[in-house]
């Protein structure tokens, strides 16, 4: 690849970054109609859970496999639109240069790295 080719590449809005977030987050993601669909098939150990991930506050985990995320998608389902919403608040697609502290890649920074 040519140095504009890498820096172009590099540039590429394509790695997925999960940020945190926080209980009201995760409470506006909640869809209200799957919500009251639900509420009568909960029993009562999901609704602590809710409860209690609605309690936590902020800097919750939103990346695959942790346990807030687990307990969403074990409640109302890995395809729903809860999940759905919950994934866009949470996940920012960035750059392969943002995702190693570069930022912008430019043309004369591949240049230069290739020359180390």
């Amino acid at each position: 690849m040519s140095d504009v080719e890498v820096a172009e590449d590099m540039n590429l809005l394509n790695r997925d970054n999960w940020v945190s977030v926080t209980s009201a987050q995760i409470y506006e993601a909640v869809d209200g109609a799957e919500y009251g669909a639900l509420t009568d098939l909960l029993n009562g150990d999901e609704i602590a859970a809710l409860d209690r991930i609605f309690g936590l506050g902020g800097d919750i985990p939103s990346a695959p496999g942790g346990r807030v995320r687990g307990e969403l998608i074990s409640i109302f389902g890995g395809g729903s639109t809860t999940i759905q919403n919950l994934v866009a608040t949470a996940n920012q697609q960035i750059s392969r240069g943002s995702e190693i502290g570069w930022g912008v890649v430019k043309t004369g920074d591949v240049t230069a790295a290739r020359a180390l």
